[in-house]
């Protein structure tokens, strides 16, 4: 019987430096195709693991890495050497010895010894009981048991009332996707556009989980929560992931981000420049019950400058 101990690949970055130079692509080109940065691109071909949870991660990304790049298993990781313990072979036992029978004028002389041996025996305590007038005492020995103790009974433990509430499972991570679906990705522009492309609006009558990714790499993982509108800043064109963009209501300069196909999982929105003549009527702040592309503005306090910007972050 053989085990084999089982052990995590080690990646040969120096082979996805070469492939990656061969094909002439930046460390930003990858980590955007990837929905990663390029810091885990950085470590994966120099080594490293802060931006990683696991090792187990690592791995999971280089390979992901090497399809994209088409880069076979033999190259991207080093080759494992196989430990193999093997257990000792198994004796199989000896047949047991048969003795053989004993003839009778042996049994006959073992039973005459044995005979002699009780006799002295009972004569040595008839001696014995002549000179000490005493039984002998040694030879049994009275045992009396002792009450048990009344032990206090414990009552029973009352089972709780309290009903478990069952956790709800956490959201998929959707900055986590196949690199197979960024090959090919839809794209939005908006018509008419009347706010600048650094700022982003969702909105969604579940709770969904939105994974936003800029043109600089960085990633915000985002959970859109109903009735709640939230605004992410970030440098154009910005790449939405989730699991079914369709059940998200997303704007961009000022319109809604259509058509998206039911179980559509990303799209990229491209920035257009500002019209000559922006809408003064048009806000960010998504509004999901209406069916218009565009989203007219309440008559609260007016959310755009005479340039058709946004207003600016208090960090700003």
């Amino acid at each position: 019987m053989v085990r084999k101990l089982e052990f995590v690949p080690s990646i040969d970055g120096a082979a996805f430096l070469r492939k990656r130079q061969d094909l002439g692509l930046s460390r930003e080109e990858l980590a955007h195709k990837l929905c990663i940065t390029a810091k885990h691109i950085l470590q994966i071909e120099e080594g490293g693991d802060s931006v990683f949870y696991s090792q187990l991660l690592k791995v999971q990304t280089a390979r992901k890495l090497a399809a994209l790049i088409d880069l076979s298993n033999e190259e991207a990781f080093v080759e494992v050497v196989d430990f193999s313990v093997k257990s000792a072979p198994i004796q199989k036992a000896k047949p047991l010895e048969q003795k053989p029978i004993l003839s009778s004028g042996f049994i006959q002389n073992t039973m005459l010894g044995l005979s002699s041996s009780i006799i002295l025996i009972t004569l040595l305590i008839a001696i014995l009981y002549w000179y000490t007038r005493e039984p002998l005492k040694t030879l049994y020995q009275e045992t009396y048991l002792t009450p048990v103790q009344n032990i206090p009974e414990v009552p029973p433990e009352k089972e709780s009332t309290v009903v478990q509430v069952p956790e709800e499972p956490p959201l998929p991570d959707p900055c986590f996707m196949p690199a197979e679906l960024l090959v090919k990705t839809p794209a939005f522009s908006a018509p008419n556009a009347s706010f600048k492309g650094n700022v982003l609006a969702l909105a969604s009558k579940t709770l969904q989980s939105v994974c936003v990714v800029d043109a600089k790499g960085i990633q915000q993982l985002i959970e859109v929560k109903p009735g709640q509108n939230n605004i992410v800043y970030g440098s154009s064109p910005f790449t939405l992931i989730a699991q079914d963009l369709s059940l998200i209501s997303a704007y961009f300069q000022g319109w809604r981000v259509l058509p998206i196909q039911v179980g559509q999982r990303v799209i990229i929105l491209k920035e257009v420049p500002l019209s000559p003549k922006p809408l003064s009527t048009v806000s960010p702040n998504p509004n999901p019950e209406s069916n218009d592309q565009r989203v007219i503005e309440n008559n609260s306090k007016p959310l755009t400058g005479n340039d058709g910007s946004l207003p600016k972050r208090d960090s700003e």
